[in-house]
């Protein structure tokens, strides 16, 4: 059994063999942002000239580039199945350092279903340089803004314990 879990400001997942969910505590269970806002990724065959083969396209706009907002998480579905061999992570295209406060949080493969990246951008990083990238190819992806403004959920590698009575959640 599987349940998908939301709080505020946080989500995650629980499973438990069989059918059901036996009374108790589930320790450990890692949770993800909620995010500010969730882009669908697909990967094309480079309309212009190569290299390189191949390109990210973001919400049906090739290599489009994004703006994100400093104390945000942000998402990037790549359940689509020309994602595979191209997951999406956030770096620095010309080879530079990426600030420690911009962090990639990847789930499951991409190109399978329920793959996805979070970009985590936390406080601070208002002007810093950043590109979307594909982890095993060079300028497959484009550049990310990052400005001020209002924080909502960041952070990462958060794990909650849950408590379940009668099958359902009294407490996390």
């Amino acid at each position: 059994a599987t349940a998908d879990f939301r709080c505020p400001g946080w989500e995650g997942t629980i499973t438990n063999a069989g059918s059901g969910y036996t009374d108790g505590e589930y320790t450990g269970v890692t949770a993800f942002n909620v995010p500010a806002q969730t882009f669908a990724v697909t990967v094309i065959t480079n309309p212009g000239a190569s290299p390189p083969d191949n390109v990210f396209v973001i919400d049906g706009s090739t290599q489009a580039a994004i703006n994100m907002t400093e104390g945000n998480t942000y998402r990037f579905d790549q359940s689509d199945a020309s994602n595979v061999g191209h997951t999406l992570i956030a770096g620095r295209e010309d080879g530079g350092t990426l600030s420690q406060d911009i962090v990639t949080v990847v789930n499951g493969t991409a190109g399978s279903a329920g793959a996805w990246t979070d970009i985590v951008v936390r406080p601070g990083t208002a002007g810093e340089t950043a590109d979307y990238v594909c982890q095993n190819h060079a300028n497959m992806g484009a550049s990310i803004t990052i400005a001020a403004g209002a924080a909502g959920n960041y952070g990462d590698g958060l794990t909650l314990d849950a408590v379940v009575e009668g099958g359902v959640f009294t407490s996390i």
